[in-house]
C-alpha cells in the first residue's frame, strides 16, 4: 500500500511517517507544491494531509481536491474540530478525519 503523507511540521511528519510506514510505503512531503507534484507523478491508495499546511488555512483543501480528481481516498489530519474542518473543506468531503493530538 502506498500512502502520501502531507504534513508541514517536520517532527510530526517524521513521527506520523514512522507510524504509517509499519503498514505501508510512505512518501512524506511538507508543502502543497510537493504534494501536487507527488500526486501528478504517482498513484496512492491513501492521501493523509494536514488541513493547514505552512500556515495556509485551506492548503489541505487543495490537496484534497487534487487527490479527488485522481480518485485517491483522503484522510484529513487537523487540530480543528469536525465542524471547522467541514466548513473549510466544503463542498469537498474527506474519507476520514483524524483530530490532533492522536
Amino acid at each position: 500500500m502506498k500512502v502520501l503523507l502531507v504534513e508541514d511540521d517536520p517532527s510530526l511528519r517524521e513521527g506520523m511517517g514512522e507510524l504509517v510506514s509499519e503498514l505501508a510505503d510512505v512518501q512524506a512531503v511538507g508543502t502543497l507544491d510537493e504534494a501536487l507534484r507527488a500526486l501528478a507523478a504517482d498513484r496512492f491508495e491513501l492521501v493523509m494531509t494536514d488541513m493547514r499546511i505552512a500556515g495556509g488555512h485551506t492548503d489541505g483543501r487543495g490537496v484534497l481536491e487534487a487527490a479527488r480528481r485522481q480518485r485517491h481516498p483522503v484522510a484529513i489530519v487537523s487540530a480543528a474540530g469536525p465542524d471547522e474542518v467541514a466548513r473549510v473543506l466544503h463542498p469537498s468531503v474527506p474519507d476520514a478525519l483524524l483530530i490532533k493530538p492522536f
